[in-house]
């Protein structure tokens, strides 16, 4: 009995053992994967299986194949650049083009959207009048700014507000009195109210002239209302001629002129004016007494550079002071050589210290008498420093003169 009791405890012992080591030779339990960390890594499986196909099948882009470069000739290549910036409405196509001609020719096309374009144009002419078109186009008057002299001033008249470029205070008012048609603008100048009437045809408005001012009311009545006659009515010999040369002035017309009393100061000063601006110095003719006819030649010579009409003075001072001053308003060397000896010298002088330029180089060989070269000299220097055209000093043939001419100019 004890025997059994003992072989019962030793097997339920080597079955404890048992058991407990097989419990310890299992493997302790991993972490629970989630399946939401194996879909991302099936997707990124995924992404890097189509990424290695996509690199396996990629090529390259096809180039882009300039159509215009296939023309072997450079012109028609322009003209294929030029037809596809217009087509695609495309500025930058023009930059591809050689000819700098055609280059203009397809900005030009483009200055309408921009008129900062213009300045990209080569050539001047091109450039000025996309300028112009471009100032007139936005009624802008910076781009008037761009064109040259009578064209810029133009386009600033246009485009500025009215009376902005008048010449001078009178000229402004008038402007401002007829654009408003309110004399208030003439301040009270009798000659911008007397214009005023003219321009605008009124009879009414000669009444504001000053009635001391008898001359210009009866021109402004004579000239409104189309009747010479209205001079006439001052009943004053001196208002009556003033008047006719005021009328005359303001239409034009020389032949009034001949109404005037001759030999009165309005009658010289109305045929010598008509005379030289109609370049007619036969017109003086009509000018009394003698004296005043030869002033009145002398002062037309002096006026259109014409000496040859001093020959035609009476008076021998009158007729030395046309030539001498025909010489030095015109800077003509030739009318010195009309002179005698001692005057020529002192005509020839004062022209060559003139603070005037002479008109060209040719008018030195104009010079004559028997000290014609040592002039000529001092004409030929004068030129080449006023021009400072060393090329000049080539005819001066006193060397020391030379030496002058060319040391000043190297």
């Amino acid at each position: 009995m004890e025997n059994l009791r003992i072989f019962l405890l030793f097997s339920i012992i080597v079955s404890i053992l048992f058991f407990a080591g097989c419990v310890a030779d299992k493997a302790p339990p991993g972490p629970k994967v989630e399946i939401k960390n194996l879909e991302e890594l099936e997707n990124k499986k995924l992404e890097q299986k189509n990424l290695e196909q996509y690199q396996e099948n990629k090529t390259e882009p096809a180039a882009v194949v300039d159509e215009c470069k296939q023309h072997k000739n450079v012109l028609e290549q322009d003209e294929c650049y030029l037809k596809q910036a217009l087509e695609k409405n495309d500025q930058k196509i023009c930059k591809k083009i050689y000819s700098i001609e055609n280059l203009d020719k397809c900005l030009v096309n483009f200055a309408n959207q921009n008129p900062k374009i213009c300045s990209e144009l080569n050539s001047p002419i091109l450039r000025e009048k996309c300028f112009e078109e471009a100032a007139y186009r936005t009624n802008d008057t910076n781009y008037c700014l761009k064109l040259q002299d009578e064209k810029k001033l133009k386009c600033l008249k246009d485009l500025s507000p009215p009376c902005t470029f008048e010449k001078d205070e009178f000229s402004t008012n008038l402007c401002y009195a007829k654009l408003y048609n309110d004399l208030k603008y003439c301040k009270n100048d009798d000659n911008c109210i007397l214009k005023y009437a003219i321009e605008k045809n009124s009879a009414q408005a000669c009444e504001k002239i000053d009635e001391q001012q008898l001359a210009i009311k009866s021109a402004c009545y004579a000239l409104t209302k189309g009747e010479l006659q209205e001079c006439k009515k001052a009943n004053l010999t001196a208002i009556i001629d003033r008047c006719y040369e005021i009328v005359a002035y303001s239409k034009s017309d020389k032949n009034i002129c001949l109404y005037i009393t001759p030999g009165t100061v309005y009658s010289d000063n109305c045929i010598k004016k008509f005379a030289i601006e109609t370049k007619d110095f036969g017109f003086c003719s009509r000018t009394e007494p003698e004296i005043n006819r030869d002033r009145c030649y002398r002062d037309y010579s002096i006026a259109r550079g014409e000496w040859n009409v001093c020959e035609k003075i009476y008076s021998s001072l009158i007729k030395l002071e046309c030539y001498y001053k025909t010489a030095l308003e015109n800077m003509d060397l030739d009318a010195c050589n009309q002179l005698n000896y001692q005057a020529r010298m002192n005509c020839l002088n004062n022209v060559l210290n003139s603070n005037k330029t002479l008109p060209n180089l040719e008018i030195c060989s104009k010079i004559r008498g028997d000290d014609r070269e040592n002039w000529m000299d001092k004409c030929y220097l004068k030129y080449a420093l006023e021009q400072k055209d060393i090329a000049a000093c080539n005819y001066i043939k006193e060397r020391t003169k030379n030496k002058e001419c060319v040391d000043a100019l190297s």
